[in-house]
């Protein structure tokens, strides 16, 4: 009896159960595309159905990657996004407290954090908008 390999089942069905499989936030997706060529142009358009970014970092890094993957794959789709700058927020916020300790009481104002984070946002969240949903 002849040995099977993942290699003789059909893409349309490897894409079916690597799209079930790669729900964890990317390990497995990253993991599959490890295991061969094969599997990598396989998994490669699944890679970016669920994205969470957590800060503006995030939200940067990411539109640098995007860019460099539509140049390579112009089929890998985002489907679900989730979009938040609560880590900044939380560092700006420490920074604040950290300055008011340091100033104990003296009259002098807080570092505007919030206005940079605004600026580099409004740069950075129209480019990730465009490029994940361009229509």
């Amino acid at each position: 009896m002849p040995t099977a390999s993942i290699h003789d089942l059909a893409v349309e069905v490897l894409e079916q159960i690597f799209a079930y499989a790669c729900t964890d936030g990317g390990q497995t997706g990253y993991s599959l595309s490890l295991v061969s060529k094969y599997c990598y142009v396989v998994v490669r358009p699944l890679l970016l159905h669920n994205v969470a970014l957590l800060s503006l970092k995030q939200i940067e890094s990411f539109n640098a990657y995007l860019e460099r993957e539509q140049r390579l794959s112009p089929h890998s789709r985002v489907y679900h996004l989730f979009v938040s700058t609560i880590r900044d927020g939380e560092q700006i916020a420490r920074t604040r407290q950290l300055h008011r300790a340091q100033q104990q009481g003296r009259s002098s104002c807080p570092p505007q954090s919030w206005d940079n984070l605004d600026k580099r946002l409004s740069v950075a969240l129209p480019q990730l908008l465009r490029a994940v949903a361009p229509s």
